[in-house]
């Protein structure tokens, strides 16, 4: 099966990833787990997490906060839904870089964003 690693690396295709992760209850859990999750991407853009069915007493962890548990986090840069962001994207996709994104599904998140700005 061709992964999307193997078909940039034939396309001479840069790896975007574009990543939400989904409740902060988790990211307490896996953020030492980060490590090497996205190695083979030139470029990511970590979003604010999604938030669903939270722990009120813990606290919210911000893209700045799980970044630097990347084995590569030179690569990382935080990032928000917004028009700038639009045309950052945009920007990658008129260059021929691959644009994977990775996120919740529901109200407000990447998935209906992505929707919105990119049908």
């Amino acid at each position: 099966m061709l992964t999307a690693l193997d078909f940039a690396k034939t396309h001479r295709a840069k790896i975007v990833v574009i990543y939400e992760p989904l409740t902060n209850r988790r990211q307490h859990f896996i953020k030492n787990d980060y490590k090497d999750c996205f190695e083979g991407a030139a470029k990511l853009y970590w979003l604010p997490t999604y938030l669903a069915r939270e722990d009120s007493t813990l606290p919210l962890l911000s893209p700045e906060q799980l970044i630097p548990f990347l084995s590569n986090a030179h690569i990382a840069e935080p990032a928000k839904l917004d028009d700038q962001f639009v045309t950052t994207v945009k920007q990658h996709l008129s260059q021929g870089d691959m644009v994977v994104a990775m996120g919740a599904s529901g109200g407000g998140s990447l998935d209906e964003w992505l929707r919105k700005h990119f049908t």
